[in-house]
């Protein structure tokens, strides 16, 4: 008995199948309806590009805030050195702009583990991940996130080597142009200026 498909392009590919084949056969399923499957075909169709527009639209919404950041970024930088250099003789009053005397550097330690990762949503070629930042009492403070995959070459065969996916600054990632049809694992590692913290779960799909 064949098994309905669960994988999205799977389920497209089917769709298709089917409403050719009722169309070719009308007198073999005469009661197949057709105009339904197209519309509601056309419907998901219409839905997926919109999605896709949506996604284009938020990476570039996402670079030029980006951009913004560091240029306002670089400013404020500029603008401490020099209120440092202003009021080098009552270092204290950097405390009314809210930055406050430079504290003795404390020892860093490497983050503790990244929890709760998962898999939001999934398309073709696309992941959006979702994690918890480590328990701050377990290490360091994470300044980034890193983003690892590793994949089955074939079916059956030992998994590969982890790699780099991509980063993060906050607990959350969508990843665009990954592998499709292929067994996946990914995992997400805390980073600071110490090192590497312990991996986060793993979590698997297929694209």
């Amino acid at each position: 008995m064949p098994r309905f498909p669960r994988k999205e392009l799977e389920v497209q590919e089917l769709v298709h199948r089917m409403i050719q084949g009722y169309t070719d056969d009308p007198a073999i399923f005469p009661n197949a309806d057709v105009p339904g499957l197209q519309a509601l075909l056309t419907a998901y169709e219409t839905a997926n590009d919109d999605q896709d527009a949506k996604q284009a639209v938020f990476h570039l919404a996402t670079d030029v805030k980006d951009v913004a950041l560091h240029v306002m970024e670089a400013k404020m930088r500029d603008q401490l050195k020099q209120s440092e250099v202003d009021v080098a003789a009552n270092k204290e009053a950097l405390e009314l702009i809210g930055w406050g005397p430079r504290a003795t550097p404390a020892p860093t330690v490497p983050p503790g583990q990244v929890r709760v990762l998962q898999i939001v949503s999934e398309g073709p070629g696309t992941l959006k991940l979702d994690w918890k930042a480590p328990d701050p009492a377990a290490g360091g403070p994470v300044r980034t996130y890193k983003m690892e995959r590793r994949e089955e070459p074939a079916p059956g065969q030992p998994m590969g080597a982890w790699h780099e996916a991509g980063l993060a600054f906050v607990t959350e990632a969508f990843l665009s142009d990954q592998p499709r049809g292929l067994q996946m694992e990914y995992q997400v590692i805390g980073l600071n200026t110490a090192g590497e913290g312990p991996a986060s779960n793993i979590v698997a799909v297929v694209l």
